[in-house]
């Protein structure tokens, strides 16, 4: 994900809630709400928060989310 494109990408899933596809993601088949974005170490990601636990993480790869529900 390039930083020129995580507006456009936070502006199309912010407030939607996804599931986490990615086998190897370690929240896979999580589902939560996407609530912001940010840049780490690994470059930028959308920060999703899981409905279970509350817990938030980054997704790096839009590839790996899907949406169930546009907010």
């Amino acid at each position: 994900m390039e930083n020129s494109n995580i507006e456009k990408l936070l502006n199309y899933y912010k407030g939607s809630e996804v599931r986490i596809t990615d086998d190897y993601h370690p929240h896979f088949n999580a589902i939560g709400e996407v609530v912001g974005a940010g840049e780490t170490t690994t470059g930028p990601g959308l920060k999703i928060k899981r409905f279970d636990t509350q817990e938030t993480f980054f997704v790096f790869d839009v590839n790996h989310l899907k949406i169930i529900k546009r907010k």
